[in-house]
């Protein structure tokens, strides 16, 4: 059994060209902020518990009513125990809230400067049936709620029942099915049906990939019913200074706090550099949304916009206890109706991290 306790506290300055996230109301500042944390690790042979939580603190250099103690707060928990050797019991749990609605939405949607959180608790169980089949369970509540004016709270329950079948080495055959409940504040709820089938596949010992296809039928309280495709895929190359990583996900969710359900599709690159120096990693991040409502229901609302983030990271780390990073994010939502603003912002950081490992074995 292995303990470890660290304590962080962060240090950084950040310029954010559109604090508000509205080209209608843009207001640019320097941020200077503060954020202690810790993480947890516990971990034996059948077991691990990891906890982690921060908060920050900040302070803006020309508008100092937008100061706030508590900006953002990030916990997370993740467990795992094993009651026997072919049972593993997980169980996920990541909350954050913030006054940037860009921070908790799971669609890349930004609605604005208000206080808002997300919470996602995700448990699940792996059932190694023998050497080639094994079945899984998992659920997942997504809870989104928002104080702002006109802003939509929304829940999202999903249950997903599949089997594995290992049929050669390389190659994994996946069976699903997907149901999902969507409760959305001022919308009639809706379900979906998804069954899906897939695959894993590994090109080679450092190229893999996955894929799962399925119809998505969608039932509303108010008779406008659909049928919709889904698709998830990713792909992953890893080589000896790092690794690419390509995603692709278009299913039924929501557009943040402007509401739903929508269809949405979602893309995302990633790229990480991490021995081209010693205690140097860079990553770079590049994402595409196309979030759209096929049938406008009671609110008479029509959602459609895109959204386009990119962003790179570096962070050195010269001792165990000390790391320095840079960072650019770009974001642009562009909507194509009514619903939703306008919104492009760049926002430039620096600072430093320190964390000692406090262990007991």
């Amino acid at each position: 059994m292995r303990l470890t306790f660290t304590p962080t506290i962060t240090v950084f300055e950040e310029y954010n060209d559109n604090v508000l996230l509205d080209n209608r109301r843009r207001v640019s500042d320097w941020i200077t902020g503060f954020a202690p944390g810790f993480a947890f690790d516990w971990r034996g042979n059948t077991h691990r518990l990891a906890l982690a939580y921060d908060f920050v603190a900040e302070t803006f250099s020309r508008r100092s009513s937008f100061g706030d103690a508590f900006s953002r707060q990030n916990a997370n928990v993740d467990a795992m125990y094993r009651p026997a050797q072919q049972v593993t019991l997980t169980l996920t749990d990541n909350f954050i809230s913030s006054l940037d609605t860009l921070d908790i939405s799971p669609t890349g949607v930004a609605t604005g400067r208000t206080r808002s959180s997300s919470n996602t608790l995700t448990p699940g169980v792996a059932w190694e049936i023998n050497p080639l089949w094994t079945a899984r369970l998992s659920g997942t509540h997504t809870a989104l709620r928002y104080e702002g004016r006109g802003l939509i709270d929304s829940d999202i329950y999903r249950l997903t029942p599949s089997i594995e079948r290992r049929i050669t080495q390389s190659l994994t055959g996946v069976a699903a099915y997907e149901f999902g409940d969507f409760d959305v504040e001022q919308e009639p709820n809706v379900t979906t049906n998804t069954p899906r089938v897939g695959a894993r596949y590994w090109f080679n010992p450092t190229l893999s990939g996955s894929v799962s296809v399925g119809p998505t039928f969608e039932t509303s309280a108010d008779g406008k019913d659909r049928t919709e495709v889904a698709i998830t895929a990713w792909l992953r190359q890893a080589f000896q200074l790092g690794y690419i990583g390509l995603d692709y996900d278009r299913g039924v969710g929501t557009a943040g706090g402007l509401g739903g359900t929508t269809e949405n599709d979602l893309i995302l690159g990633r790229f990480g550099l991490t021995g081209l120096v010693r205690g140097l990693s860079a990553d770079l991040t590049i994402a595409y949304g196309h979030i759209r409502s096929s049938i406008v229901r009671s609110s008479e609302r029509r959602i459609d916009l895109e959204t386009l983030s990119s962003g790179v990271r570096l962070v050195y780390q010269p001792k165990t206890w000390m790391s320095v990073y840079f960072g650019y994010l770009f974001y642009e939502q562009l909507p194509n109706t009514a619903v939703g603003a306008r919104a492009d912002q760049n926002r430039v950081s620096f600072g430093m991290l320190f964390g000692y490992p406090l262990k007991r074995e």
